[in-house]
This record gives C-alpha cells, sequence and structure tokens, in this order.
C-alpha cells in the first residue's frame, strides 16, 4: 500500500475554498496479507476537520482522510490515514514558531542526494502527479520554493532504511510525520533509533529535521 490520489481529499478542498494542499503526515497500519490475484476494494472518509487558523503559507485547515482497504472478499488488508494542510497562497498568515529540537545520537546513519530529476522521477514511479511534484511554476504558485519530494517517496525512504537494519522483520506499522519539505541540491541524512519493536528513523538536511517516521515491525 503506498499514497495515491484522494478523490475525497480533491472534494475536501473545492467546497472550503482551499486551492493548494500539502500532506504533513502519514500512517499505515497493515493488518492483513496480500496474496497475487486478489482484488481489493477501498473506502474513504473524513477522520478529521480543524477549524480554519493562520499558517506560513496563508489562511488554512488541518485534516485527515482515512481509507480502509480490503479484499472483495471481506478480508481487511490495511488502513491508511494521509494528514493534510490545506490553505490559501498568497495571504500571508503567521506560523507558530517552532520549538528548537536537541540532536539525538542516532544507532545508524544512511544518506542520499535529491535532484529535481530524482523528485520527478520518484514521483511518477509512485504514481504521484500533484504539480507540485514535477513543476517548479506549480510549486511557486503554491508558495514552495520548488518542488517537493513526495509522500509515497519520504515513506519508502525511511521505512526502507528501517528495513535493511531489521532485515528478519516484518513492518506492520508506518507513522510520517513531516515538518519541512525536501527539495533539489538537499543531501538528506537518515538516522535511526532502535527502541523495542520501533525504528524512529529521521530525515536531516543541513542538520535540521525535515520529517520523521515511526516504523513498527511484528516479527
Amino acid at each position: 500500500m503506498a499514497p495515491t490520489g484522494l478523490a475525497l481529499h480533491d472534494q475536501l478542498k473545492a467546497l472550503l475554498d482551499l486551492p493548494v494542499a500539502i500532506a504533513v503526515g502519514y500512517e499505515l497500519e497493515l493488518t492483513g496479507v496480500v496474496h497475487i490475484g486478489d482484488q481489493m476494494i477501498s473506502a474513504e472518509r473524513i477522520a478529521d476537520l480543524d477549524e480554519e487558523r493562520s499558517t506560513k503559507f496563508g489562511p488554512g485547515r488541518d485534516w485527515t482522510i482515512e481509507v480502509a482497504t480490503s479484499t472483495v472478499a471481506g478480508s481487511p488488508v490495511g488502513v491508511e490515514r494521509f494528514r493534510m494542510l490545506g490553505y490559501r497562497p498568497g495571504e500571508p498568515g503567521t506560523a507558530q514558531p517552532r520549538k528548537a529540537q536537541e540532536p539525538s545520537p542516532f544507532a545508524w546513519e544512511e544518506r542520499f542526494s535529491v535532484t529535481t530529476e530524482s523528485i520527478r522521477r520518484e514521483a511518477a514511479a509512485n504514481h504521484v502527479w500533484a504539480p507540485a511534484h514535477h513543476h517548479i511554476d506549480a510549486a511557486q504558485r503554491a508558495g514552495l520554493a520548488d518542488i517537493i519530494l513526495d509522500t509515497s517517496s519520504q515513506v519508502a525512504r525511511l521505512a526502507g532504511a528501517a528495513q535493511r537494519h531489521r532485515p528478519t522483520e516484518r513492518i506492520v506499522g508506518v507513522d510520517l510525520a513531516m515538518k519541512r519539505s525536501i527539495l533539489p541540491g538537499a543531501t538528506v541524512t537518515l538516522g535511526g533509533i532502535e527502541e523495542g519493536r520501533v525504528s524512529r528513523v529521521s530525515a536531516l538536511v543541513d542538520g535540521r529535521e525535515a520529517s520523521q517516521g515511526t516504523i513498527t515491525f511484528g516479527g
């Protein structure tokens, strides 16, 4: 399972008159096994919708879309939760300042470089076609400095790093919190901390945490 286009999300943007929305978090809970030949069905619902607030991009609202997937025979497979921020670009607001974070000592580290082409290539591989991941002018109209690394790619990068350090265990859950956009030209350091059945993986750019994933293993 991986983040894909959400019909309900697009309808909500139009209803609330919030033309731009970016992902700020993603959760995945795996509850079943998919076999070759299985036919899948998904149901979407609005799990949470907050009041309008000021953001650094302009007036906006937070919401969560939940997508439950099962086989057509009725066997649950998993639940995805997309945490989104919708906003009106060009109407600057005041964002709450973030508290400085103390760096954590990592048990392991990996690094990868991000380019314009790698962002486009990974988004296309994940069937993510939102313009902010492909076209610089569209990203800038949305108030971003450049195209940004998409949610699916971040899930794959952080969860993949955690899996490499637990090769005999199976991922059963992912919780990704995105704090800053990852742009072309970045060198990303992935740092992992192991806590029982959980790997906490941070993605750092220039020493600042851009996102953090909590990866849960089930044996």
